[in-house]
């Protein structure tokens, strides 16, 4: 039982010894990443699998090719259901950026458009959030 109560502690300890560095390089890493950009699309038909492997198959190759994101999340809605969260969408893409600079950049880029070629066709609505960090 003693055994078992200094093998908890002790790793309670090299836990908690560990989150000042969790916690600088989170903040290092938010220092870094000045710029959101956050995507929603829904998709002309949610309920056909294969066009959802389709947008999700160009969307991954599309963000795989681009070297000036610093943070990249696709998503799907989370299931939480309140009256505050929107679920309608598809997917989400959340991108973080150095700058506006890199962000505009990335909207410029040939793969951005040519994403935006192979997948338009799929989608019947995008809405886009930009931010700045504070």
């Amino acid at each position: 039982m003693l055994r078992r109560t200094f093998i908890k502690a002790s790793g309670l300890i090299a836990v908690s010894l560990n989150f000042p560095y969790l916690k600088e390089k989170s903040q290092n890493h938010m220092k870094k990443v000045q710029f959101r950009h956050v995507v929603y699309f829904w998709l002309n038909d949610p309920e056909n699998p294969a066009h959802s492997r389709q947008f999700l198959n160009n969307l991954k190759e599309f963000i795989d090719r681009m070297d000036n994101i610093l943070d990249v999340h696709i998503g799907v809605p989370a299931e939480t259901y309140r009256e505050v969260v929107d679920n309608t969408y598809q997917f989400c893409l959340n991108l973080g950026f150095k700058n506006k600079e890199e962000h505009d950049a990335y909207q410029d880029h040939i793969y951005h458009k040519q994403f935006i070629e192979k997948t338009a066709h799929l989608w019947q609505r995008v809405l886009v959030y930009d931010s700045l960090s504070v």
